[in-house]
């Protein structure tokens, strides 16, 4: 069974940022899962709506057994994703049959439903939300100066003695 053609704005899919995942691998992202934060990454750099089976074309996690994760488990934690609100979903047809034909079944196409910006700003401020003094953590996280590397010593500082006489 192949999958079905996406509309024509899909046609970029996620495959284009193949390359660039292999430089930069993402990062798991604050909040989910593993696998949560691999389909997640391909639904933020896919830019069109997304199906399972391009996701998991694309997806860049291995399971406990060192292969792939299988079909069904991306398409349960994309259904998770879409309960806890990270996915919107759209049951589509993929294509009317012939006269005398039943069609192909409809497939579910999903896309995020924040940026990834707008997910990280989220999470920032819910952790920001614990903090007594929130500007104390912030000047922590973004210092108003760069750091300066450390001065050399001027004069190297004798070795002790291993064993004393």
């Amino acid at each position: 069974m192949s999958e079905a053609r996406p509309p024509a704005a899909a046609t970029a899919g996620p495959s284009h940022v193949s390359a660039a995942w292999a430089e930069h691998p993402p990062a798991r992202v604050p909040h989910l899962g593993p696998l949560e934060s691999a389909i997640m990454d391909v639904a933020w750099s896919a830019g069109v709506p997304v199906t399972v089976r391009a996701v998991l074309a694309e997806l860049r996690y291995t399971a406990g057994s060192g292969g792939s994760p299988a079909y069904t488990t991306v398409m349960t934690v994309m259904s998770i994703l879409w309960r806890k609100g990270m996915l919107s979903r759209a049951n589509l047809p993929s294509r009317p049959g012939r006269p005398g034909q039943p069609g192909r079944p409809a497939v579910w196409w999903y896309h995020p439903r924040l940026t990834r910006e707008q997910y990280l700003a989220t999470a920032i401020r819910g952790i920001l939300a614990c903090a007594p003094d929130q500007a104390a953590v912030l000047r922590l996280i973004q210092p108003s100066e760069p750091p300066h590397p450390p001065e050399p010593d001027p004069q190297p500082t004798p070795a002790a003695p291993l064993y004393a006489t």
